[in-house]
């Protein structure tokens, strides 16, 4: 499963609206490498600093942000209880695993702004083994 081309393919001919997903899965991903890896050295931080300027000044998400705003505001408090959840040994760390991929209905929701019902219901099950199998270990999807 490539993850990059299939986004391309569904929205590509909208450059706003793919580097704004492409920079919103780069600012998750920078994200979780502070949370998880403890990933605090200056340069890490600031690039991702950085890299929210990128995300939240994309005219895409400008034009879009009554809509996107409220799923990334909902994605992070998901992504918080996953961090709380996933050293649990009950029903909670099952739920942890889910709840870590919840930025991926930003991308789905991008994809259906621009692409239509459809696009969104095919990225979103590209994006769900994508991260499974990236967050398991098995293969990289993003290339």
């Amino acid at each position: 499963m490539h993850l990059i081309p299939e986004l391309k393919r569904l929205i590509g001919h909208d450059q706003f609206a793919y580097n704004f997903c492409m920079s919103y899965m780069l600012f998750c991903h920078a994200v979780d490498d502070i949370v998880d890896d403890k990933k605090v050295e200056p340069e890490h931080v600031l690039k991702t600093w950085d890299l929210a300027t990128v995300v939240f000044s994309n005219p895409f998400y400008i034009k879009y942000s009554n809509v996107l705003s409220p799923l990334i505001r909902a994605s992070c408090n998901m992504y918080a209880d996953s961090v709380k959840y996933e050293k649990e040994t009950d029903w909670r760390k099952t739920c942890a695993d889910t709840l870590r991929h919840s930025g991926n209905m930003v991308v789905a929701a991008a994809v259906e702004l621009v692409a239509g019902y459809e696009a969104k219901r095919e990225i979103s099950d590209i994006l769900n083994i994508c991260s499974y199998e990236a967050h398991k270990g098995d293969i990289i999807c993003q290339s």
